[in-house]
């Protein structure tokens, strides 16, 4: 049997956007709860849900153009690496990340499909496409950090 080492932890979620934050937030109970923000839900039954917040301002510079799903996992997984100190002093290949999240950009084949029924297919942002792929999120953490 091979033996695993967990070096690092990273956490997105709806309470919070790092592991310190998030422990405190279930030591105190609290809830990410609240009204839906990243889409209009009037023509939905629900109207609640667990919004991660501030992604988008933490992920400003060069990972500003991911979709929000890789977004959190870039961020996480740079949390991860970061207390684990692992990032050039093991092997790439020896390194490997249990991912628990959205595993594809949803809103991202919304908006493409969305576009390319109403506007038509020259007039839609096929890089949209680009992440609808399931395996996007893996692949990008992949190439982002070697």
């Amino acid at each position: 049997m091979k033996r695993v080492v967990i070096t690092g932890l990273g956490s997105v979620t709806g309470v919070a956007n790092n592991v310190k934050d998030f422990t405190e937030a279930l030591k105190e109970s609290r809830h990410g709860f609240g009204p839906i923000e990243t889409f209009d839900t009037s023509k939905y039954q629900f109207h609640l849900g667990s919004n991660v917040k501030n992604i988008d301002t933490e992920m400003a510079g060069a990972d500003r153009h991911y979709p929000r799903p890789i977004k959190f996992l870039i961020k996480a997984t740079q949390e991860a690496t970061d207390q684990s100190g692992i990032l050039n002093k093991v092997e790439p290949s020896r390194i490997g990340t249990y991912l628990a999240g959205a595993a594809c950009s949803l809103f991202e084949v919304e908006n493409f499909y969305r576009d390319y029924v109403n506007k038509g297919l020259k007039s839609t942002k096929r890089s949209d496409l680009v992440f609808a792929n399931y395996d996007s999120t893996g692949n990008e953490v992949a190439r982002k950090f070697n």
